[in-house]
C-alpha cells in the first residue's frame, strides 16, 4: 500500500509633549469620541517650518508604541489603508483622516517629527490624542483566520454601554468560565473561549449585552465563517502492470469544510497535475471530492511513494 500524508499546504519609550529647541508638535484636540464606522481627523500642526525630517504617526506609547502612518514607511513598518493625510502635504500640517472606524480602533495617538539628519531618533513628540470609538450596538469579531476543530477559539463582544454580557450557543447560555469581561471607560469587552468541534460548522454564538430584558442588544456569529474541519484521505485503485502502460489512481478526500480544499499529488519528488470532480456536500454540513491522476508505468521507479495531499492555505 502506497504511505499517504497531509499537507496543510528597540522600541523607544517618548516622552509626552517633548519639545525640542523652541520647536513643537502641536495636538491640540485632547480627547475625541466617535460611532465605529464613521470618519475621524487626528490634528497636527508644526510651531515652525525650521526643521527638515519626515513626520510619522504612532500608536501608543511605551512598549505598546507601534507604527500607525507615515509618507514612507520605515523596513517593517506598514500604514493602515484606511488613513490617508487630511490636507496637501506641507511643511507645518500633518494631520490624518481614518475612515471607517472600528472598535479596535480606540487608543492614543501621538505624532511625532524627526530631523533628516537623524531619522531615527524623535527630535520633538505632539502630547497625544486619545481617541475612543463606540459601538453602535454589539459588535463580535472573530479570529484573523481560520481555527482547525479541536483547537481553542477566541471572540471578543464589544458593546457601549452596560458592561453585563451573557453568551449563548445554539439558543443555550455558556458557562461564565468560558469567558471574561473588561471595560476601558465607555468600552465594554467580553472575551470569549471555545474548544471547536466538528458539528460547530452549523453553531451559532449570540452575545447579549444588557441587564434589563427591555433593553437588551444582541448580535450572533456564525462559526462557519472561522471553522476548518481537516479531511480524511484514502487513495484508491492500482495499475495492472503486465497489460498497461500507465496506471489510473483515485484520492478519496472525505469530510472538510470549507468547500476550497487544495489538493494535490506526488511521486516521490515529482508532483502530479490532477483532476478533482466537484465536491459533494455531506449531511453534517462538510464536503467530499475524488481526485484522479493518470501515470505513465515508465515514470514508477521501485520504492517510489505515491502520496495524496490536501489542505488549505491558511494552515499551509
Amino acid at each position: 500500500m502506497p504511505n499517504l500524508s497531509i499537507v496543510l499546504t528597540c522600541l523607544i519609550c517618548l516622552p509626552v509633549g517633548r519639545v525640542c529647541q523652541g520647536f513643537s508638535v502641536l495636538q491640540p484636540q485632547g480627547h475625541i469620541e466617535k460611532m465605529e464606522g464613521s470618519d475621524v481627523t487626528l490634528v497636527c500642526h508644526m510651531s515652525s517650518e525650521t526643521v527638515l525630517g519626515p513626520v510619522r504617526w504612532y500608536r501608543g506609547a511605551g512598549i505598546k508604541r507601534t507604527h500607525f502612518y507615515s509618507p514612507v514607511p520605515k523596513y517593517g513598518d506598514t500604514n493602515d489603508p484606511r488613513v490617508t493625510w487630511t490636507v496637501e502635504y506641507n511643511t507645518l500640517r500633518y494631520s490624518i483622516t481614518i475612515r471607517d472606524l472600528r472598535v479596535s480602533d480606540t487608543g492614543e495617538y501621538y505624532c511625532e517629527k524627526y530631523a533628516k539628519a537623524d531619522e531615527n531618533k524623535v527630535y520633538a513628540s505632539g502630547p497625544g490624542v486619545t481617541l475612543t470609538v463606540k459601538a453602535k450596538n454589539v459588535t463580535i469579531i472573530g479570529p484573523p483566520g481560520r481555527v482547525k476543530v479541536g483547537e481553542v477559539l477566541e471572540l471578543q463582544c464589544h458593546a457601549n454601554k452596560d458592561a453585563t454580557f451573557m453568551w449563548l450557543k445554539n439558543g443555550e447560555a455558556i458557562p461564565q468560565d468560558h469567558f471574561t469581561t473588561a471595560s476601558n471607560g465607555a468600552l465594554h469587552t467580553s472575551r470569549l473561549t471555545l474548544q471547536t468541534e466538528k458539528g460547530d460548522i452549523r453553531s451559532a454564538v449570540q452575545c447579549v449585552q444588557g441587564k434589563n430584558e427591555q433593553q437588551r442588544m444582541s448580535e450572533a456569529f456564525n462559526l462557519s465563517s472561522v471553522i476548518t474541519v481537516m479531511p480524511r484521505l484514502q487513495i484508491q485503485g492500482s495499475p495492472d502492470t503486465r497489460n498497461r502502460s500507465s496506471g489510473k489512481y483515485s484520492c478519496r478526500v472525505d469530510g472538510f469544510y470549507p468547500e476550497d480544499i487544495l489538493v494535490s499529488w506526488t511521486l516521490g519528488k515529482l508532483n502530479i497535475s490532477a483532476c478533482c470532480e466537484k465536491a459533494q456536500s455531506n449531511n453534517d454540513g462538510t464536503f467530499s471530492t475524488t481526485c484522479h491522476i493518470t501515470i505513465a508505468l515508465a515514470k514508477i521507479s521501485s520504492g517510489a511513494m505515491l502520496q495524496c495531499h490536501a489542505g488549505y492555505r491558511d494552515h499551509c
